[in-house]
């Protein structure tokens, strides 16, 4: 996609020229500046303004700009001949192109010339003309209506001559508080301006040319292997990666502004950008960490009332030149061109403020970006949206004989996790909704089971994980990630028997990242029963208890194995007394 946009970059600067070198023949009456844009999220909304910058008159052939002097909107020509010979990006092989200029015919006579028809001189040339056509203050010979591509400017007959069209950045922005934050002079979404200089003597067309950069947020458990949308329970760290691509012509700005602009949801708590890099893309692909010096780093609360993300955080990374970095280790300078990309990573965790639903926990990403290599002008980018879902565990006990929902059931949920050479068991902490907090190990006993007596013994004084009680036979714990867990029942019902063995349970899913939502939830148990309603994130465990001297049943044979050793045993003793009995006689 990038090397299509680049041909189509260059294909654009090669009409320009063409359009300046080798104009069509004049139409009777007035002349027709076409611009087209083949960019369907970029060909709204603009409009473009002709200022003439030469006049002349046409020769008998219709084809030739004659006696040509100063255009209509240049009124100081002397103070332009200066602002052309202090521009460094006129120099060829040392010397300013218009160095020897005087007057307007030597600078058409040096802008006649193909070697000079190149994307850097003519976007330099523009951009002198640009600042010359504000600082007269002369208006626009013609303009056209902020429409829809392709855009077309009617230049009278008498007026031909060497043009600037100009796009305007003011029409570009957002009139209407579209996004519903306050602000109505913000860019639209995927707009970039483009400046052009032509020769008008007869009907000409050209293509809009600019570009902008492109964007790919995703998210990561570990900050590897990088998706739209993850698992990941409360309190439990989440890498998130902004990857920004410079735009084809970035190489046609002096300076480059880029900022990525960030918002998360209040169930979101943002925790540090702990990386900014460069990716160079010029022969084999380099990482190269940018200095801090570079970037700023800021957050700020998002105001409760407001359209997208109410009471969440904004965070923004600034770069208010990408042509100026240096790298953080040589501090040498860092230079970029069209092809590389600007990445910033960052850490987040989702907080107690978390409500699992079927959209699960948003937040979302723009680039903010210089779209007018002639002007300090921005553009924005559409959003992209990454999501995290927490998992509700839902557990419902039951009378094993006619599932009867028993109060007073004791559980501690526990899960495994590696710590140098060994592995150690984890206790769930919750806070007063059942909301995860935290996880904890007892300081005593390393290595011990979940079913260890001095853990749950701790666990029973509320020291290390939180104590769950059924109430109308039902636990809930919400904001699990997926995984491995255990609940222990450390206290039956009233009259019942205690399970002998932890529940084991496992919880997998599939996300569709497409449709940002949950595809599907899988998983296993040891006793009981598992079902999963992924619409919700919601895994539920079934568990039966018995009564009085009836064991418990976790999957096994149960009781049964015993009452047929039982009476195997009575059967062989009774055999054997016969036996005996017929043996003495």
């Amino acid at each position: 996609m990038k090397l299509t946009r680049r041909i189509l970059t260059l294909a654009m600067v090669l009409v320009m020229v063409l359009a300046m070198a080798a104009p069509a023949m004049a139409a009777p009456g007035d002349f027709t500046i076409t611009i087209t844009n083949a960019d369907t999220d970029s060909s709204a909304g603009h409009k473009y303004h002709a200022y003439q910058i030469l006049a002349g008159k046409l020769d008998s052939t219709g084809k030739i700009l004659t006696e040509i002097t100063w255009g209509a909107n240049i009124t100081d020509g002397a103070a332009f001949i200066a602002a052309l010979q202090a521009e460094a990006d006129l120099i060829v092989d040392g010397t300013n192109i218009f160095a020897s200029a005087t007057n307007a015919e030597e600078v058409a006579e040096i802008l006649a010339q193909a070697k000079y028809h190149t994307s850097k001189i003519l976007s330099a040339f523009a951009k002198v003309a640009t600042a010359r056509v504000e600082a007269d203050g002369v208006a626009a010979i013609a303009s056209s209506s902020a429409a829809d591509a392709p855009y077309t400017i009617e230049i009278p007959a008498d007026k031909a001559g060497y043009y600037l069209v100009k796009d305007d950045p003011e029409a570009l922005k957002d009139t209407g508080d579209v996004d519903g934050d306050g602000d109505t002079e913000e860019p639209l979404p995927n707009k970039d301006v483009s400046d052009y200089i032509l020769q008008v003597v007869g009907n000409v067309t050209v293509e809009h040319k600019g570009s902008i950069p492109s964007m790919d947020k995703q998210v990561s458990e570990s900050g590897e292997s990088y998706h739209d949308a993850i698992l990941s329970g409360i309190n439990q760290t989440h890498h998130y990666r902004i990857v920004a691509e410079l735009p084809d012509d970035y190489d046609s700005y002096d300076t480059y502004y880029l900022e990525f602009s960030d918002t998360m949801s209040k169930e979101l708590t943002f925790d540090e950008v702990y990386s900014v890099y460069v990716v160079l893309r010029t022969g084999e692909t380099t990482r190269i960490e940018v200095d801090p010096s570079g970037y700023t780093v800021s957050t700020a609360a998002i105001d409760p009332s407001a359209a997208k993300m109410p009471g969440g955080t904004h965070l923004r990374v600034v770069l208010n030149d990408t042509k100026t970095l240096k790298a953080k280790e040589t501090g040498l300078d860092i230079t970029l061109t069209a092809v590389d990309a600007v990445v910033i990573r960052y850490t987040a965790h989702i907080n107690s403020n978390a409500v699992v639903t079927p959209e699960g926990i948003p937040n979302e990403a723009t680039l903010i970006y210089s779209n007018d290599p002639n002007s300090d002008g921005h553009g924005e980018t559409n959003p992209d949206e990454t999501n995290v879902y927490p998992i509700n565990l839902e557990l419902l006990k039951v009378d094993g004989k006619d599932s009867t929902a028993l109060d007073g059931a004791k559980f501690v949920l526990t899960r495994l996790y590696n710590e140098g050479a060994g592995t150690h068991t984890e206790y769930a902490k919750l806070d007063a909704n059942n909301k995860l907090d935290s996880w904890h190990h007892h300081a005593e006993g390393d290595g011990c089971a979940a079913d260890d007596a001095a853990h749950l013994a701790a666990v029973a004084a509320d020291e290390v994980g939180t104590v769950l009680t059924t109430v109308a036979g039902k636990i809930n714990v919400y904001g699990l990630d997926a995984g491995s867990y255990t609940l222990v029942e450390i206290e039956a019902p009233d009259g019942y028997n205690k399970l002998v063995e932890g529940i084991h349970f496992t919880v997998n899913a599939t996300i569709d990242e497409a449709a940002d939502v949950i595809a599907s939830m899988t998983g296993t148990t040891n006793q009981g029963s598992i079902t999963f309603d992924p619409a919700i994130a919601t895994v539920q465990l079934t568990i039966p208890n018995y009564k009085g001297d009836v064991l418990p049943s976790t999957g096994g044979m149960g009781t049964t194995l015993f009452y047929v050793l039982g009476g195997m045993m009575v059967a062989c003793a009774a055999v054997l007394l016969i036996t005996k009995k017929r043996m003495a006689v």
